[in-house]
């Protein structure tokens, strides 16, 4: 019976990375496949902060600051998905590294060091608007896919904390994906998942699989120099990736996965 898989994506790209071979092997098998990301809305009107400018001159966007540059990447991302079978929608939630106190007050989170931890005091409010806009979207037989947050970025961790709420509803069926790259900087999570109430969850990928995901990460152009530098070196990390884990691997409780 086909299934409606629906992963949590907390930028316009971070969904595809971290589990794209496994999108496509479930469209391809009849399955339905979304993408949905939260924090794809367009960047306030500059002044930028300096970290923003500089994630725009990575992107090759100091041309389109603000709307331009996050519409060319939502773009990108139809492209990917596209790619792999799998349909997007994008909510109007800013990014961390564009947000701002009210009124065009101070960046919350001006360099790259201040992304990860905890959420500014004045994201507060945000997770609870995520968790309402969620619960009155998701279809009630879906089964979500939510971030583990490794690596500790605030928009990953506010994305888990939002899932984690919504696995309270009755009948929720919830995944977790490795989040990737920050999944490969350290030693393998599987030990330490499978030691704290986790089970894991690994699908083989086919060589078709691996080139269609390399291929969907390959459509982000804007994001290849700031992660890899070459598209060689990203599918040498990918495909290093699949074989280290067997595939593709998702996470749930155990407790939940009965």
């Amino acid at each position: 019976m086909a299934e409606t898989w629906i992963y949590l994506s907390p930028h316009l790209d971070d969904a595809i990375y971290s589990a794209g071979g496994l999108m496509g092997r479930q469209a391809r098998s009849g399955d339905r496949v979304w993408v949905w990301t939260l924090f794809a809305g367009d960047a306030p009107p500059g002044p930028y902060s300096p970290f923003a400018r500089f994630l725009f001159r990575m992107w090759d966007m100091e041309d389109g600051g603000g709307d331009g540059a996050f519409a060319r990447r939502r773009d990108e991302d139809e492209r990917a998905a596209e790619l792999l079978g799998a349909e997007t929608r994008h909510f109007m939630f800013i990014d961390a590294a564009f947000r701002q106190a009210e009124d065009g007050g101070p960046f919350l989170y001006p360099a790259d060091k201040h992304l990860f931890g905890r959420p500014a005091r004045e994201d507060a409010g945000l997770g609870r608007r995520l968790l309402a806009t969620l619960r009155r979207e998701l279809p009630e037989n879906a089964r979500v896919v939510s971030p583990l947050a490794m690596g500790g970025h605030v928009d990953h961790g506010i994305v888990r904390a939002v899932a984690q709420n919504l696995a309270s509803i009755p009948k929720r069926r919830l995944w977790f994906y490795e989040d990737y790259p920050y999944a490969a900087l350290g030693p393998d999570a599987g030990e330490k998942f499978a030691a704290n109430g986790w089970t894991a969850e690994v699908t083989p990928l086919e060589d078709r699989d691996l080139a269609d995901w390399l291929a969907a990460i390959a459509a982000y152009p804007s994001q290849l120099r700031l992660n890899w530098k070459t598209a060689a070196r990203m599918e040498e990390a990918i495909a290093g990736r699949a074989r280290a884990i067997g595939g593709a691997r998702l996470w749930r409780r155990k407790e939940e996965a009965r």
